[in-house]
């Protein structure tokens, strides 16, 4: 079984309020026992010109309570375990899951009659959204509005748990702790 995770997005907050929001959830984690400290490990940061590069992120092993949020302990044997919150505009994807955008009006998938999704995507990520118009029936509707398979999230708080098996009462908990609804996207990388 390879790595995989599960990224809890805050779709509505806005990005000079994440960094807040996110150390607002961390402290409830923790308090809870969920997460332990903060640790620094070498991460891969894309820049704007879509290059990677090394950057020093922060994570969070799992703490003594950590089966509070998992269906499986066994899951949290294997050798990367860990929270890592991100804080600025993001499009977290289902990875090597794929992507199937549809139309809400007559469901035509979008990816394969043409790129106007990828403008999309480029326009939401540089901070002008300008809406998908569908190439079959016209209907026209920001990113927000269309159905993805498998889910996309589009946000400045993303919470990616990565080998952890989440519980869906975890999930419930810290939607309410939150106080927003939340956006779960799995992620196969």
């Amino acid at each position: 079984m390879g790595d995989f995770n599960t990224i809890l997005v805050d779709s509505e907050v806005s990005l000079d309020d994440a960094p807040h929001e996110a150390a607002r959830m961390i402290s409830w984690l923790h308090g809870r026992g969920i997460i332990g400290p903060a640790e620094v490990e070498q991460g891969d940061c894309r820049g704007p010109d879509g290059s990677y590069a090394k950057v020093a992120v922060n994570v969070y092993r799992p703490g003594p309570s950590f089966k509070e949020a998992s269906e499986y302990d066994e899951t949290l044997r294997l050798s990367h375990n860990y929270l890592e919150v991100t804080t600025q505009r993001t499009i977290f994807t289902a990875g090597d899951n794929g992507i199937g955008i549809y139309c809400t009006r007559c469901d035509t998938e979008q990816t394969r009659l043409g790129d106007e999704w990828n403008d999309a995507f480029q326009t939401w990520f540089d901070g002008h959204p300008e809406p998908l118009t569908c190439v079959r029936c016209g209907h026209v509707a920001q990113l927000s509005g269309w159905r993805f398979d498998p889910v996309f999230g589009f946000g400045n708080l993303g919470f990616r748990f990565n080998n952890w098996f989440l519980s869906s009462s975890f999930v419930q908990a810290f939607e309410r702790e939150l106080g927003r609804p939340l956006t779960i996207v799995h992620e196969h990388p």
